[in-house]
């Protein structure tokens, strides 16, 4: 399986895909392939020192990059009811079975976008799809205009956004990027422009797309915002759907990773970028509240972050961030409380093959989900397993049978993404979190 640092941490399976597809699929998601020597930091670096803390947040715990508090060598199994467990499959595009990009929960409802943009029929990558878990039923909730992707929806009750997006050279997918924010309200189905602009500073030769998350009634997406003090920063934008109305502004100093939100809590992942192999290196994990608004550094090495009122989690990778090597190495899932910004491990301490390790956090209701992907003391290797941490009992556990690449927990469900056999049908699954027997 390819693994990178990247988007999406799996090879594309469908044999027969454009090869158009696969090269717009790997390069917009920052994906490289055996990338080896990229340069070093750009000129003109700017300050990574923490800002002073003068109230809101405890001043961060040292010594970030690499915890103590190693959990046990394997994980205790908790077996599903599953005659309680609900399924929706994907159904066949030009190529086979659709792929999912990235997805997102709400209760049991889940949105995806789909992996092969610029494929040869010039229609995988425009659809976001709403699958209802409770219902079993999957239905696509917008299509994006011939030439547009749709790209990496977020849900919160009845409000869904996401962003489309074309590259100014179609021919090549290339060059820079002109986007818009849409969002929908699923009570009446209409999808509605936001707000729009260009990405213009190329990575890999594109341009990149703003991320977007939403909780409620507020929205936070990022949009590119370089001064010659921070010529690889962002604006990250909190804003109400309702009114409009613009709550904070955050200012990065480098280009984003990853965006979480929760409540009015944002935490992001930044870093310096290799401009042309297209990858992020030297990242760190900011947080801004509201009682805080001026981001703080919570950790290094940070990458796919998830946030659930005061818990943050997030993906800590040392040896690519530091070795500016572009590939997923040793993955392991963090985590922190706005209390105490002090980093806890709750993921096994990856083993010695490269790429082996935890990836894809989500967060939610007390509870952390992630796919692992390593052979445990007493466990097989049977590719990415579905483990839960718990705040309450501290500890994490495998649900079996399930296997995942990405999952969602939120309002009482938790969702999961299984292509382990793709080419006999990919799926997703929901189950209560009643119905789990957690410790």
């Amino acid at each position: 399986m390819a693994s990178s640092r990247c988007g999406r941490r799996r090879a594309l399976k469908r044999r027969n895909l454009a090869m158009a597809a696969l090269a717009a699929a790997i390069a917009i998601s920052g994906c490289g392939s055996d990338l080896r020597s990229p340069p070093a930091g750009p000129p003109g670096s700017p300050d990574r020192s923490i800002p002073s803390v003068s109230s809101g947040f405890p001043s961060p715990a040292a010594g970030t990059s690499s915890p103590p508090g190693s959990p046990a060598t394997a994980y205790s199994i908790v077996e599903l009811p599953v005659d309680k467990v609900r399924t929706v499959r994907l159904p066949d595009g030009p190529y086979g079975p659709i792929q999912a990009h990235r997805m997102a929960g709400s209760g049991p409802l889940l949105v995806f976008d789909e992996i092969g943009y610029g494929d040869d029929t010039h229609t995988l990558g425009r659809r976001i799809w709403l699958a209802d878990l409770e219902t079993e039923t999957l239905r696509t909730i917008a299509l994006a205009a011939a030439g547009d992707a749709a790209w990496t929806p977020a849900i919160s009750g009845d409000n869904v956004v996401w962003v489309e997006w074309r590259y100014a050279d179609q021919t090549n997918l290339k060059g820079s990027l002109t986007w818009r924010i849409m969002t929908l309200d699923l009570r009446d189905g209409k999808p509605r422009p936001l707000v729009s602009g260009v990405s213009r500073r190329l990575e890999g030769g594109q341009g990149v797309p703003p991320p977007v998350q939403i909780d409620g009634d507020r929205l936070a997406y990022a949009v590119e915002d370089p001064t010659p003090e921070r010529p690889l920063g962002w604006k990250i934008v909190l804003r109400s759907l309702r009114s409009g109305r613009i709550e904070r502004e955050v200012r990065t100093a480098l280009s984003i990773y990853s965006l979480g939100l929760s409540g009015t809590t944002i935490a992001y992942s930044e870093g310096f970028v290799d401009q042309a192999l297209n990858f992020k290196y030297r990242t760190d994990l900011m947080v801004s509240a509201a009682d805080h608004p001026a981001p703080i550094e919570l950790a290094k090495d940070a990458f796919e972050v998830a946030v659930d009122g005061h818990r943050i989690a997030w993906v800590s990778d040392p040896q690519p961030s530091q070795e500016q090597s572009g590939l997923a190495m040793h993955p392991r899932i963090l985590t922190a409380t706005l209390e105490d910004l002090a980093p806890v491990a709750i993921s096994h301490e990856p083993d010695s093959n490269p790429t082996r390790g935890a990836y894809w956090p989500a967060a939610g209701d007390g509870l952390i989900s992630w796919a692992d992907d390593q052979v445990g003391a007493t466990g097989p290797n049977r590719g990415r397993l579905l483990v839960v941490w718990s705040e309450k009992s501290g500890a994490a556990v495998q649900l079996e049978p399930a296997h995942t690449n990405i999952s969602a927990l939120t309002e009482g469900w938790l969702l999961w993404y299984d292509d382990t056999d793709a080419d006999h049908g990919i799926v997703v699954h929901g189950i209560r979190l009643t119905d789990v027997p957690l410790p």
